[in-house]
């Protein structure tokens, strides 16, 4: 390691961390196939298949209202075999009434906020993030104006008002999500999940630049990157659903459908699904029906070969529960070789990172010319 830009172990550790990050942005570019656009993003999914959002409609409150129901929605899900619940907290935001008066209500971060959430890990990936010192910390974070979101959505026609963007920020921002992991001895242990800090949403800046922001990653998203624990995806494929459980079973494939081999099926439980997308309390034949749906969009968007019949049976805790079993298409299996080999090579080139061997990254995590 170029030693000559560290002096101290707190300098080498910053630089190291600095160079980690850097590898989020080292996606597969961009490109134009004879049927499709490509773009990639990358996935984090200990906070992307998890129930973080409410989903539906009514995800906002009047203080009155509010009263009348617990505060907190509870999301109990299931995420490498071991039970956990999703608590989320809502947001305060001042809205304006039909008189034009001014109001404060209770908004959980719903399916539109997760869009917005997606655009902002797509500006992460693209233009990678910002070491920022926020008061006596130092915080990973991007900066961006909500032009940019609201071109990145154009690209998507997911269309939004500059209104929209900056309410949807403000949720995004002042929400809190805090998990709760169901121990074997009985005892529940609470982990931190929240995904934004220190978010800082005041205008700056000029023409298509005004309205720049900053938005910090939390403690625990940084660490989740500097673990790697994220994989490639293809964002221009996932957002361009109309239906939010369309592109939460997309992502959730991509996720955990790591061995997907052409001609080879597997199989998912529509409870586990339903479960981890926030409506596990919807009746059943709801559910089969909202399946039967997303797995229509995925078989057009050519992840999986045909829509299969759904087979009844019992989940764990002896409910009723449907089966089906999927076979990916040659296009998914393709990419999913593609994010595994991506996810390969990220790893050695952590190694040489840690190793003092990444000379080809400068100072501050960037690669060198």
């Amino acid at each position: 390691m170029d030693t000559s830009i560290a002096t101290t172990e707190e300098e080498l550790n910053e630089l190291k961390d600095n160079r980690q990050m850097s590898l989020f942005s080292m996606l597969d570019e961009a490109e134009k196939n004879s049927e499709q656009y490509l773009e990639y993003t990358n996935s984090i999914g200990s906070i992307d298949i998890i129930p973080r959002f409410w989903r539906g409609k009514n995800a906002v409150f009047t203080k009155e209202e509010a009263a009348k129901r617990s505060i907190n929605c509870t999301n109990s899900y299931t995420f490498s075999n071991k039970k956990f619940k999703a608590v989320i907290s809502p947001a305060l935001v001042v809205r304006q009434t039909t008189t034009g008066k001014t109001e404060e209500v209770f908004a959980y971060p719903g399916d539109r906020e997760e869009l917005i959430e997606k655009v902002l890990f797509l500006i992460a990936a693209k233009q990678g993030l910002n070491r920022v010192k926020v008061g006596n910390q130092t915080r990973y974070g991007i900066f961006f104006s909500l032009y940019q979101v609201r071109e990145e959505l154009k690209k998507i026609n997911k269309t939004r008002s500059y209104d929209a963007i900056k309410e949807s920020l403000m949720i995004l921002k002042d929400s809190r999500i805090k998990i709760i992991s169901e121990g074997n001895d009985g005892v529940d242990y609470t982990v931190t999940h929240d995904i934004f800090s220190d978010a800082i949403l005041e205008s700056s800046g000029v023409g298509r630049g005004k309205n720049r922001y900053w938005i910090g990653f939390s403690d625990y998203l940084v660490g989740e990157i500097l673990k790697l624990n994220y994989r490639q995806v293809l964002y221009s494929r996932f957002t361009t659903y109309s239906s939010a459980l369309s592109r939460f079973l997309d992502l959730y494939l991509s996720n955990v459908w790591k061995n997907a081999t052409y001609h080879v099926t597997t199989k998912i439980s529509l409870n586990r699904i339903m479960e981890n997308f926030g409506k596990k309390q919807v009746k059943i034949d709801s559910k089969r029906r909202d399946m039967r749906q997303a797995l229509l969009d995925l078989e057009k968007a050519g992840v999986i070969r045909n829509v299969p019949y759904a087979q009844k049976t019992t989940d764990s805790e002896g409910n009723e529960d449907y089966v089906y079993e999927l076979e990916p298409t040659k296009r998914f299996v393709d990419e999913i070789i593609k994010s595994n080999a991506k996810h390969k090579g990220l790893k050695k080139l952590s190694e040489a990172v840690e190793q003092g061997n990444a000379h080809w990254l400068d100072d501050k995590g960037v690669m060198k010319a």
